[in-house]
């Protein structure tokens, strides 16, 4: 791989607006938001041109060659939905997202503990002919619960993408079920005292299918214990924390509870536990955690664990540890949860740890599901991992990057708007990046050894200037590469020294004992980033550059958006949100044309800028929105392109143009070759034919007939007069002596 690398790097491609919403705007959720085969990017609508209200009323998805949209799930009954994502199976085709409650109250409304998982099968929809168009939605559609017909059913045109496709005769339209149909994941039962196990009491979100689509993990809150606290008739309840659940989808069917009990419980296709241990007072600087958030899977097959072997299933996740300080008592460190190899092995259970819980304890996590701890910040300037937005506060100096249970730096509320990070695996899942806060005070990418078997050190991965990360980010399919945001553009990052490739094989590095070949992973990481000099930022003109735009820079509301940035299976595309206006102008392309790639910022100079690549005009996206169109969210693609570097291109273009003449050359010479052994045997073929006419005269005598006689004649004369004239080869006149030796005999 270094060789390849040396030889080769990765440039921008063609940057394409997919959606056309002029009246909504969409929203990716932060993964999964690619379907397996590259084709399809689902998202959710929203009302608002932001796309900060969770109010969606639709799930759809767009193609990305030819632009299609295809409505998966339409809600009703005033339920909202979205942070859609597809199953990584290739064999079915289903969408997982977040689901609010139908018909809401007063005291019954959206909110984390008040909302599902569910299932849609996206089959039907795909099957649709590519001239069908999806109606065109206006924010009051796109929001939740508007879309109901008074007749139980929805009127949607199909209409050919140019001219009329049934020769000028409208195209008839299609009548679409009132009721969409969809499964619910997990099962939810609200009243006690005997709660069903596999059966949640409270809400699911930010569901993500794992590599094999066999589990699904969420975020979950406890309704029950909600409603317990705050009523005061319990006694001592337990903390109603953020957990991380997990949903085994194994085939044995899902969980039946009792819904007349209460008329908010449902059925689940699965069996859902929560997975994490939490304590409500954890002890300060031990390894107990008080609230999980921000789960993601490891590995495509898992990671190696030092000294245990291989893990086959296992989540990465924040947790909220307590330290004491008063300025900031608690932040988040990162954590991994290692689950059973067997999905059914979730439905077990300790006795005296019931899965399900009471009506003042927390649902207890099955025997196979352990967490440890993995980093140990706390001497940092800024200790903890970031996941969300920072705020100001009143105490001198820069906030805390603590962003747990709804707050960021200690107190106050968070701001729904925002970046929020999640940990994500390099695909061998040897190594996991997190966001975390330089001594600037600037979020920045770090790498933390996976299988480490003591707390790992965080090694810095970026260099970047203020605001530093600016988005969610994800690993590209082979691990070279990490795409995000910053200062305005869509950004790739290449890992250096194919850090994630260690072990891609799937030993991790590793022998047969875990071990990973006499030294601890954290330790060959840090030798590993020591001689690539990770360290080095766009900034930092002495050392290496890895950070290169795959897009031009954009501020103002036309600035990517902190959703998910997202690579497709493939590798070869990327796609993101930004806010384009309703009608195209001149600056910003309609869907489907090219952006031309990255501008020159004097803010960052990044190693496209540096090479000359960017040469477009610096882009102020501000002065189009004075007195012009309203912007909403789109969703957005670019491409990547693998090159041969400079000058290794132009020696490739000079050895292929050399290649061609020669085999140009050769072709020639062997299609003479080839014309002149066709002329041969047909000579040799006519030279036969002449004979058997001859030996077939002299046997029957007077009986040949005269215009057989005359056709030898003349084809012995027309032969004669040219083989005689100039025989062309040797074997030809030798077969044209013994012709007429034998005819005059």
């Amino acid at each position: 791989m270094g060789l390849w690398s040396a030889l080769h790097k990765v440039r921008a491609g063609q940057d394409r607006v997919l959606t056309d919403g002029r009246n909504h705007g969409h929203c990716l959720a932060p993964s999964g938001a690619w379907s397996p085969d590259s084709e399809w990017i689902v998202y959710d609508t929203r009302s608002d041109a932001a796309g900060q209200k969770f109010d969606g009323g639709a799930i759809q998805c767009v193609n990305v060659r030819s632009g299609q949209v295809r409505t998966l799930y339409r809600t009703r009954n005033g339920a909202a939905c979205g942070v859609a994502s597809w199953n990584p199976r290739r064999d079915k085709r289903e969408v997982v997202f977040v689901h609010g409650p139908e018909n809401p109250t007063a005291s019954y409304f959206y909110a984390p503990h008040q909302r599902r998982g569910v299932r849609v099968d996206a089959s039907a929809q795909l099957r649709r002919p590519k001239w069908h168009r999806e109606p065109e939605m206006d924010a009051k559609a796109a929001s939740a619960g508007v879309a109901d017909h008074p007749e139980g059913a929805e009127v949607e045109r199909a209409m050919p993408s140019g001219k009329n496709a049934r020769g000028g005769e409208p195209v008839v339209t299609s009548l679409v079920p009132a009721r969409w149909p969809c499964r619910n994941l997990d099962a939810r039962d609200l009243l006690g005292p005997q709660f069903t196990d596999g059966a949640l009491r409270g809400g699911t979100g930010d569901h993500q299918y794992s590599p094999d689509g066999a589990l699904v993990a969420s975020s979950y809150v406890d309704g029950v214990l909600l409603r317990n606290q705050a009523s005061g008739a319990y006694g001592r309840v337990e903390t109603a924390c953020v957990c991380t659940a997990v949903t085994t989808l194994d085939g044995r069917g899902g969980v039946e509870v009792d819904k007349e009990e209460h008329p908010r419980n449902h059925d689940g296709d699965g069996w859902t536990v929560v997975a994490t241990s939490h304590e409500d007072a954890p002890r300060v600087g031990s390894d107990e955690i008080s609230n999980a958030t921000r789960e993601a899977w490891i590995g495509a097959r898992g990671y190696r664990r030092a000294g245990n072997g291989w893990v086959g299933r296992a989540l990465a996740f924040l947790g909220e540890v307590h330290t004491g300080n008063s300025r900031a008592p608690s932040h988040l460190e990162l954590f991994v949860l290692d689950l059973p190899a067997k999905p059914r092995d979730l439905r077990l259970s300790e006795r005296g740890k019931p899965l399900s819980g009471s009506d003042t304890a927390r649902p207890q996590p099955p025997p196979g599901a352990t967490q440890r701890r993995l980093t140990d910040t706390s001497g940092r300037t800024y200790p903890g991992m970031c996941v969300g937005p920072l705020e100001k506060h009143g105490h001198e100096g820069p906030p805390s990057p603590r962003a747990g249970a709804g707050k960021s730096g200690g107190s106050g509320k968070r701001k729904n708007a925002g970046p929020k990070f999640w940990p994500r695996s390099s695909p061998c899942g040897s190594r996991i990046c997190v966001v975390a806060m330089d001594d600037m005070c600037v979020p920045q990418l770090y790498l933390v050894a996976t299988g480490s078997s003591t707390p790992a050190r965080l090694r810095q991965l970026t260099d970047l200037p203020k605001p530093g990360v600016q988005s969610a980010f994800s690993w590209s399919p082979d691990g070279a590469h990490i795409a995000f945001v910053h200062d305005g553009s869509v950004c790739l990052l290449t890992v250096p020294g194919d850090a994630v490739h260690r072990g891609a094989d799937g030993d991790g590095g590793a022998n047969d004992d875990g071990e990973c070949d006499g030294e601890d992973e954290d330790d060959a990481l840090a030798k590993l980033m020591e001689q690539e000099n990770a360290v080095g930022g766009p900034d930092d003109r002495g050392r290496k550059r890895r950070v290169k735009r795959l897009t031009r820079r954009r501020t103002g509301e036309a600035a990517p958006q902190p959703q998910g940035v997202t690579f497709s299976p493939c590798g070869k595309y990327v796609a993101y949100v930004r806010r384009t206006s309703a009608s195209s102008s001149s600056r910003d392309p309609a869907p489907g044309t090219t952006v031309a790639q990255g501008t020159q910022s004097p803010k960052s100079p990044l190693e496209s800028e540096r090479n000359g690549e960017n040469t477009d005009l610096f882009y102020n996206s501000d002065d189009d929105t004075e007195g012009g169109p309203k912007y909403f969210n789109q969703v957005c693609v670019v491409g990547i392109e693998v090159v041969l570097r400079q000058p290794f291109r132009l020696a490739a273009q000079i050895v292929g143009t050399v290649a061609t003449v020669l085999c140009g050359f050769v072709a020639t010479d062997l299609a003479k070759l080839g014309v002149g052994a066709v002329r041969d045997g047909l000579r040799r073929r006519r030279v036969e034919m002449l004979r058997k006419i001859g030996r077939r005269g002299r046997g029957r005598g007077k009986q040949l007939r005269t215009d057989t006689w005359q056709d030898f004649q003349r084809e012995y004369e027309r032969t004669g007069r040219r083989l005689e004239k100039k025989p062309k080869r040797p074997a030809a006149a030798k077969g044209w002596d013994d012709f007429k030796r034998e005819y005059e005999r």
